[in-house]
């Protein structure tokens, strides 16, 4: 069901996985989530360079910043760590 919901390139992508393996839901979810994952440079440079969309209200631009952030955060492995945050400028 998932695959025809699925972009041109990740399903060329997922074309190097088994028949089996596409079939089970777990696996195929981690094969795309490897295969596209961004690194926190990506996600920073993501956040770094957002611009509110000419269609978009201010309290979803900020949700989308939010959102944003948080991936990168995430990325960086974080967590709920407020010393790991303020050492960010040193890495």
């Amino acid at each position: 069901m998932l695959i025809p919901l699925l972009t041109d390139h990740a399903k060329s992508v997922i074309g190097r996985m088994s028949a089996a393996a596409i079939e089970n839901y777990d696996e195929l979810k981690h094969f795309l989530l490897t295969e596209f994952k961004l690194t926190p440079r990506k996600y920073k440079n993501r956040f770094d360079s957002a611009m509110k969309n000419a269609d978009e209200t201010p309290v979803l631009f900020a949700a989308r910043l939010r959102s944003l952030l948080m991936y990168y955060l995430r990325s960086r492995d974080i967590g709920n760590s407020f010393d790991k945050l303020c050492d960010l400028d040193h890495q």
